[in-house]
């Protein structure tokens, strides 16, 4: 097989993901710029796993990824595996109107105009200025989307490719085993068309059939009446789960914004 990669082209091995159980061979094709997945199926050398792997911390989890009976695998499996160590966004989802993907930091300046309409931040938090931005959300892509699969993406027109929002679910501190939470943002010209309904509905249906999760959260301003009224078009019911004091009011980074009464609501998948 390394003679066959040696006859590649540049172009040839940046198409290529490779699933070894050789794990200095895979160390040397990530050094080589080249997609690789560990089959720990048939691995037993717990050392070369831990070299190649680079099993240091959270990077672990990003490239390479370890799988198990490749096998067994779909496509879309090992294309996802690929797109992550290429840096190619996931396509989480399609509606009838909308696509909804992981951000890039292609994407920064349209997610800033974004956040510049009037109105956008009322309830969500606004974005940091743009350097501390960058940073944020390169290391959102590396930890976020890297290491849970899932976390808050950008909704586009799936005509135009425009973004007119964003909308997806995150796991917090407060959120026990098959929990997270769910947010939304649309961009007050494509508000009151049904499309935050649409976008949401399918992002529950993938969170529970695609994800495995068993119950979603969601928080809103009390008089925030259109997002009190898409929750309960969804499902949710009022219910304010326990949580610790410093998050009771969303603290977090992305949250609802912590003036005003906060009202929570959850729906069992």
């Amino acid at each position: 097989m390394e003679k066959i990669i040696r006859q590649m082209s540049r172009e040839e091995l940046d198409d290529l993901l490779v699933v070894t159980a050789d794990g200095s061979w895979a160390r040397s094709l990530m050094h080589r710029g080249i997609a690789v997945a560990l089959d720990e199926t048939v691995s037993s050398d717990e050392t070369a796993l831990q070299e190649a792997v680079g099993r240091e911390g959270a990077e672990s989890f990003i490239c390479p990824y370890a799988v198990l009976h490749p096998e067994e695998m779909a496509y879309e499996d090992f294309e996802r595996i690929y797109q992550r160590q290429k840096g190619i966004p996931w396509t989480i989802l399609t509606t009838e109107r909308c696509l909804v993907r992981e951000f890039a930091m292609e994407d920064l300046a349209a997610l800033e105009e974004l956040y510049a309409w009037p109105g956008i931040t009322d309830y969500t938090e606004p974005l940091e200025p743009h350097e501390q931005e960058a940073a944020y959300q390169r290391d959102y892509i590396r930890y976020a989307y890297g290491i849970f699969g899932y976390g808050f993406w950008l909704v586009l027109d799936k005509k135009t490719g425009e973004l007119i929002g964003r909308a997806g679910i995150e796991t917090n501190e407060d959120c026990g085993d098959g929990e997270a939470e769910l947010g939304y943002v649309i961009r007050p010209d494509r508000q009151q068309q049904g499309i935050a309904t649409e976008v949401c509905a399918a992002i529950l249906a993938y969170a529970g059939k695609e994800l495995g999760l068993r119950r979603i959260f969601a928080r809103t301003h009390r008089d925030n009446l259109p997002s009190t009224a898409l929750l309960r078009r969804l499902g949710f019911a009022e219910k304010k789960p326990e949580r610790s004091a410093e998050n009771r009011n969303g603290a977090g980074r992305g949250d609802i914004c912590p003036e005003g009464e906060i009202v929570w609501y959850e729906r069992i998948l």
